[in-house]
């Protein structure tokens, strides 16, 4: 299998997510929203934001205020909603992820245009025709399918043509059995979001990426080329923080609840259909996660410090030996707050919706 070369340490990212009311008038109508941002910024290029949640909470609440004085005369679609963020911000190279109904919102990064995204849901069947005899996955059953569709186009401003295009789609495969639609006779996730790919990018060109969310913990995303997977892994430990200013509560014994995402990235593994099992990632992972559930941190062997890219320096060095396909890591120690460690060699991570 081929894989991209490693980088000696990859890019690190520092994560932040806040969550916020605001009234704007999208079309010829006020309304009212509940917000959800994450932000994504270089931690190299982090300058004076020394702490970015409350960097992006201020942020969000000077946007919120501005959209309360001036809601009779501002127009702010999701993507305007995001890049109006973003100049707030003002940190290069960051990344601006906007949920602004909890089904739709807008991704801006350095670079590139805005693009907005929207999340569909379908209900099916399936079963894998190619995985090796007693596997769970060989018996038919069943997912609650989320489909994120992220591209350029300014489909915001006619929501019923992307709305015309998905239809056909999901009267094929809401409440179907999967194995018995064209094309997907080996309906693993990779191959259903470059079916929807094929499907829908004549039809909307500005079209730059299909994810699918088989589960809560597992999912993938195509963008024309390369196949990415990720599975989430959770664990529980201590810690000290030791690179924090005195007086900060993180110096002191105390502990979180991480989360982990990791993502893959290769062709697919044939006749499987997948970059690699769902199941086998969280097998292969397991000896990391033991290393470090239930534990103080400062005990762990070779860790040296407990700061997020420290620990992501350290998961790096111990899951690739198994799992050579990871390409990047997120690793959230609270809902709101967490880093990234890259080293696929693309310019900005993804989020996927």
């Amino acid at each position: 299998m081929t894989t991209r070369p490693l980088a000696p340490t990859g890019r690190t990212y520092r994560l932040a997510r806040t969550r916020f009311g605001a009234i704007r008038r999208n079309g010829r109508r006020l309304r009212g929203a509940r917000f959800e941002v994450s932000w994504c910024i270089p931690a190299e290029g982090s300058g004076a934001v020394r702490e970015p949640l409350e960097h992006l909470q201020r942020c969000a609440l000077e946007l919120r205020d501005r959209l309360s004085r001036e809601r009779d005369g501002i127009v702010v679609s999701d993507t305007a909603f995001c890049l109006h963020l973003c100049r707030l911000l003002d940190v290069p190279g960051s990344i601006v992820h906007l949920d602004s109904t909890g089904d739709r919102g807008a991704l801006a990064r350095a670079g590139r245009p805005a693009e907005h995204w929207r999340r569909f849901r379908f209900e099916a069947a399936h079963r894998l025709p190619h995985v090796p005899d007693g596997h769970r996955c060989g018996r038919m059953h069943g997912h609650g399918y989320e489909i994120g569709l992220y591209g350029t186009r300014n489909v915001e401003t006619d929501e019923e043509e992307l709305e015309r295009h998905w239809e056909p789609l999901r009267r094929r495969l809401d409440y179907a059995n999967l194995n018995a639609v064209e094309g997907l006779e080996n309906p693993t996730s990779e191959h259903l979001a470059a079916w929807i790919w094929r499907q829908l990018r004549p039809e909307w060109p500005g079209l730059a990426t299909v994810s699918v969310r088989e589960t809560d913990a597992s999912g993938c995303r195509y963008g024309g080329r390369l196949h990415a997977a990720w599975k989430e892994i959770a664990f529980q430990a201590a810690l000290r923080r030791a690179d924090v200013p005195p007086g900060d509560p993180r110096r002191r014994l105390h502990g979180h609840g991480y989360r982990l995402r990791l993502h893959l990235c290769a062709p697919l593994a044939e006749p499987a259909g997948w970059v690699m099992d769902f199941g086998e990632i969280k097998e292969r992972f397991q000896p990391v996660r033991t290393a470090l559930d239930h534990r103080d941190l400062s005990g762990v062997a070779e860790l040296e410090g407990t700061s997020p890219f420290a620990l992501l320096q350290w998961l790096r060095r111990r899951a690739v030996a198994t799992l050579p396909q990871l390409q990047r890591i997120d690793l959230f120690e609270t809902p709101d707050r967490g880093a990234i460690l890259d080293w696929s060699g693309e310019r900005a991570p993804f989020f996927p919706a």
